[in-house]
């Protein structure tokens, strides 16, 4: 910990700085460790203004065995909380937050590390009540699905939105938005264990299976949600699924004209002889007392 009086912060200042604090310590062990520890945090006080800053380059918390929530700096931005009188100013910079549901994970039976986590980067508050953010996304997003999971024929990895439009105000538009999708195909889903048969895809001549990289991205461009504008960008998955619907159909129709023809031409043929009586079928003719 230092404590230093400047005059680099406004007109006169005050910094403290603390390399690790554990804001909530975690009695149940004897070491410095804590359910929510700051790093790096550093407290500027302008005495000139009353300019009031806080800066970390971590933040990490949980909450039982249930969730693990961090905050990171990322490259040269820094977790940063300020009070200041500028109408206009940043308030709240998280540059990179991360929450995995190890909850989710212990309930799924998939290790921690592979938790699904809802990360979001760049979110900013300012002081005019407007918030911006890059972007939202879960990753591992197939630890969502638990009870599922296994039947489903594709695991989603990552789901993320991005490119948010601005409201006239400076605000965050959600009717604009750019989302994209990445997914692998489950091969060891219950649906393909159950077929008498191994199932796989071809793409391009390369044999798709759990040895290659299957991923099978997908990109939705939204230029006016309400008005049901959209366009797709990365039309990777769609590829895949409609093609290989499309081949299974042309499959199945010529399979049906073979055994048409196999019927009707090798066997009827060869075998079915015309003959017997003419079909007339059964007419009931009104009496002459009804008539």
């Amino acid at each position: 910990m230092s404590f230093d009086r400047t005059s680099g912060f406004g007109a006169t200042g005050l910094t403290l700085s603390v390399d690790e604090a554990a804001l909530l310590p975690d009695r149940s062990t004897s070491e410095m460790d804590g359910v929510a520890t700051l790093s790096g945090l550093q407290i500027n006080l302008d005495l000139a203004t009353g300019d009031f800053r806080v800066t970390a380059t971590s933040l990490a918390a949980s909450l039982g065995d249930f969730i693990e929530i961090s905050v990171e700096a990322s490259g040269n931005d820094l977790v940063e909380l300020a009070i200041t009188s500028d109408p206009m100013a940043r308030m709240l910079h998280l540059p990179l937050v991360e929450a995995a549901f190890i909850g989710l994970a212990d309930v799924a039976g998939i290790p921690r590390d592979q938790s699904p986590k809802l990360q979001i980067t760049d979110l900013e508050f300012y002081a005019s009540g407007n918030w911006q953010i890059d972007s939202i996304g879960l990753v591992n997003a197939a630890g969502f699905a638990f009870g599922v999971a296994d039947f489903l024929p594709f695991a989603l990895d990552d789901v993320v939105l991005s490119n948010f439009g601005q409201t006239p105000g400076g605000g965050v538009d959600f009717n604009q938005f750019t989302l994209d999708i990445e997914a692998k195909v489950n091969w060891q889903s219950s649906l393909f264990q159950s077929l008498p048969l191994d199932p796989y895809v071809v793409v391009g001549g390369v044999r798709v299976d759990e040895q290659t990289d299957n991923a099978l991205p997908l990109t939705i461009v939204v230029d006016d949600l309400r008005a049901g504008k959209l366009s797709f960008a990365n039309t990777g998955a769609i590829t895949i699924v409609i093609g290989n619907l499309f081949i299974i159909g042309f499959e199945g129709l010529i399979v049906g004209i073979q055994t048409m023809r196999l019927h009707y031409y090798e066997i009827l043929g060869k075998f079915f002889h015309g003959g017997g009586m003419q079909f007339e079928p059964l007419k009931l003719n009104p009496s002459q007392e009804e008539a």
